[in-house]
């Protein structure tokens, strides 16, 4: 009987265990985004992100997906974070610029444009 017991607590709890990965779930996110399904692949990203929160990528991609969704500034947010993680990151001051633009901020949209150009991965844009 208490191995019974036993044997159902641990097949319980593996089974409420996460096995998936952050890459796992960038994966299926990416998927969806394939098919330009991005509220979907929102939520996969967020747990991507619970796994490894220095994933760039999947802050890049659910930057992207909220801005495509029209949730600018929590594409502005997103984007930050990759900047706070590497602060070279060219493509993420950019984004950041587009969707400052898009809520009309341009003041500020300019400056970040001009830190793009000014980090290494701006020759991509001249």
């Amino acid at each position: 009987m208490t191995r019974q017991f036993l044997f159902i607590l641990i097949s319980i709890t593996f089974i409420g265990c996460d096995i998936k990965s952050a890459k796992d779930y960038f994966a299926d996110a990416e998927k969806l985004e394939q098919q330009q399904k991005y509220k979907e692949a929102i939520p996969l990203l967020d747990k991507a992100i619970l796994k490894d929160k220095n994933f760039l990528g999947a802050y890049i991609n659910r930057g992207a997906d909220k801005s495509a969704i029209g949730d600018y500034k929590g594409a502005i947010a997103d984007y930050e974070k990759v900047i706070s993680l590497d602060s070279k990151n060219t493509l993420a001051y950019f984004n950041v610029g587009n969707n400052l633009k898009r809520i009309g901020d341009n003041k500020s949209a300019v400056d970040f444009y001009n830190k793009a150009f000014n980090t290494k991965g701006a020759t991509a844009f001249t």
